[in-house]
């Protein structure tokens, strides 16, 4: 054991044990140190490529289209947040987990937004819709909001006629059949 007046030499490290003392070299403590970082961002890529392997097996069975959208989320969430904390550990980005995620969040929302097209085009469907007129006070407002000119508010004095996009007069007057936006026609429901 040294005692408090000797001089330590700055390249020994003293690891104590027990009764004994082990010294080693404080090079060859810096190489274990390296050594059981590089094997720490190895466990690292691993898990992250295992669990890219599960992902890809629950896809290709079909649980990922099962899932509600609350749990897309935490699954996207505790992803997020393991590829974070390893990041964190090994001061290393691993996007391979990330990225498969990112693909199948896409498909996921493609599918969400499908399924849920779906089923408002059928209740759509089913409704009894007949065709409403358009009066040209809307004709005219449509023109304004899609021409980006702001639409006047009630504090501000209201015109009697308003214009159009190409800035031709439209006054209160005749219903027309369709909206028309853009030279897009388009029929409007009751």
């Amino acid at each position: 054991a040294e005692s408090g007046s000797e001089k330590q030499d700055p390249s020994v490290l003293v690891i104590m044990r027990t009764e004994d003392s082990k010294t080693i070299l404080r090079e060859e403590c810096d190489q274990l140190l390296r050594e059981c970082f590089d094997v720490m961002c190895a466990a690292c890529e691993q898990a992250h490529a295992k669990c890219v392997h599960i992902l890809s097996i629950r896809v290709k069975a079909g649980l990922l289209e099962d899932l509600v959208s609350s749990e897309f989320v935490q699954l996207a969430r505790l992803v997020e947040r393991f590829v974070s904390r390893s990041a964190q550990i090994t001061g290393k980005q691993c996007s391979i987990l990330r990225s498969a995620l990112l693909v199948q969040s896409r498909k996921f929302l493609e599918n969400f937004h499908n399924t849920r097209k779906k089923k408002l085009g059928l209740l759509l469907d089913g409704e009894r819709w007949m065709q409403a007129d358009v009066p040209s006070e809307i004709q005219s407002m449509t023109n304004t909001l899609v021409s980006g000119i702001p639409v006047p508010t009630d504090s501000e004095e209201q015109p009697s006629t308003l214009t159009n996009s190409t800035n031709q007069s439209v006054a209160s007057g005749p219903l027309g059949k369709y909206l028309v936006i853009h030279n897009q026609s388009f029929v409007v429901g009751r």
